[in-house]
């Protein structure tokens, strides 16, 4: 997967031949359809994308278009009958994401009642506007929370910030309101104490029973500037908040049915109840699949294998999908033994071989108990199978110093450097510190 291009304030294009629309949409992403001025609103269900790839003068090859047999899958929208979509007709959709808006131009080419989808024209390209005017760092530190002029206090977390603003997570509101002032103090994951910094209240969402609020900062903090400025250099790189998301599209997975199994592409999905998947023909030595068979789909995506029992119900014209109803809800298992963290935390890291060499500076954006993934600049004195020395805050809750590592993979692509390490030879204090702030975290990332 290719990394997201880093968004700048105002209006870009993206080509959707070197980030498809599938990268930064995930499955499930409210979408908003408009229709002669109208706007319906609807969820990605899934998408197909295959450039034709041209040679100029024996050049570099060049992502010119799209074959027909390219689309996005979208929920029918539930006054999509009293709308009078037209085959064809010119529509726009947009989602937002991360601070930013995000449209393109489409026509509807095809309906599918079962399941109820919308098909539509892959875009070429995406206009992308940036309401944002600083860039968001993704962090889960510790947080306090007080109203302005109030005695009262509460203990929260901050899960993600940039120079103008964070969000923070609340057990509780305890009375406080959109508009309202108030103070917050949090460690940054470079270890910089941020203390009853003024705020006010923009918005609040209640999710899972917690309550997010997002908070505008009443003037500018010069240590939460150098610090984004600082992460700014990484976020192009590791966007460590890709969507989560059950499946990838375009991801293989293996089909099973009157004991044979064969290979099958996933195309697009829906969890929870009326869920399914919808699949291209199934591939290997196979018996012909007739409707009303049932099938059991595994498919492995990020460290977790999720199965599926389905029924084959239809094959799909115009897409040439096979379309699998849910028997009931996935099952899932995870292949980690661990816990892991998605963030962005501040490092610097040295090999133990030279020890006498400056320390460099990287950010780690994935913390598990037994290891973490962290990308540099530049390259550091090492390589796979050596070991390194590490020092952080994770959580801002405290610090560890010259964790000891071994490099397991290491990734140059581009100019940039990630690293994947395992620990060796963890002392007590840096376990109990890991443990403490995975304890936090496990109540945030639920």
């Amino acid at each position: 997967m290719s990394a997201s291009p880093k968004p700048s304030v105002g209006l870009t294009t993206i080509s959707t031949g070197v980030n498809p629309v599938e990268e930064f949409c995930a499955i499930g992403s409210l979408l908003s359809i408009e229709l002669k001025g109208k706007r319906y609103h609807t969820r990605m269900r899934g998408a197909k994308a295959e450039f034709i790839t041209t040679n100029i003068m024996g050049g570099k090859p060049r992502l010119t278009s799209l074959p027909e047999t390219s689309f996005i899958l979208a929920d029918m929208p539930k006054d999509y009958a009293a709308a009078r979509f037209e085959y064809n007709s010119p529509l726009t959709v947009r989602f937002l994401l991360e601070g930013s808006v995000y449209a393109f131009k489409t026509m509807l080419i095809r309906v599918h009642g079962q399941p109820p989808v919308l098909v539509l024209e892959y875009p070429n390209e995406v206009q992308r506007y940036n309401m944002r005017s600083s860039e968001r760092v993704n962090i889960i530190s510790p947080a306090e929370v007080a109203r302005n002029g109030g005695p009262d206090h509460q203990m929260g977390a901050v899960l993600d910030i940039s120079t103008s603003g964070a969000r923070i997570g609340l057990e509780a509101k305890n009375g406080i309101n959109v508009g309202d002032k108030i103070h917050v103090s949090f460690k940054l994951s470079n270890g910089q104490d941020i203390n009853h910094l003024s705020a006010v209240v923009r918005s609040i969402d209640e999710e899972n029973g917690k309550y997010l609020l997002g908070i505008g900062f009443l003037g500018s903090d010069d240590a939460i500037s150098a610090f984004c400025k600082e992460c700014a250099d990484f976020v192009s790189i590791t966007n460590p908040a890709a969507h989560p998301a059950m499946l990838e599209l375009q991801k293989e997975a293996m089909i099973e049915f009157d004991r044979k199994s064969g290979k099958v592409v996933v195309r697009g999905y829906k969890e929870g109840a009326n869920g399914y998947i919808l699949t291209e023909k199934p591939q290997g030595q196979l018996p012909p699949l007739s409707i009303g068979k049932n099938a059991v789909i595994r498919v492995e995506n990020r460290g977790t294998i999720y199965g599926m029992a389905v029924t084959y119900k239809d094959f799909l014209k115009r897409t040439d999908l096979c379309y699998f109803p849910f028997h009931e809800d996935v099952v899932s298992h995870s292949l980690r033994s661990e816990e892991r963290v998605v963030c962005q935390q501040l490092a610097t890291i040295k090999g133990i071989k030279n020890e006498s060499d400056a320390p460099q500076s990287g950010v780690i954006v994935n913390l598990g108990k037994g290891g973490l993934r962290f990308a540099t600049r530049g390259p550091i004195e090492a390589k796979t199978g050596d070991e390194v020395l590490m020092s952080f805050y994770p959580g801002g809750i405290g610090f560890i110093d010259r964790l000891r590592m071994r490099l397991m993979r290491v990734n140059n692509h581009e100019g940039q450097f990630e690293y994947a390490t395992q620990f060796i030879d963890m002392e007590k204090e840096q376990q109990e510190l890991l443990d403490s702030y995975f304890a936090f975290c496990r109540n945030w990332m639920s």
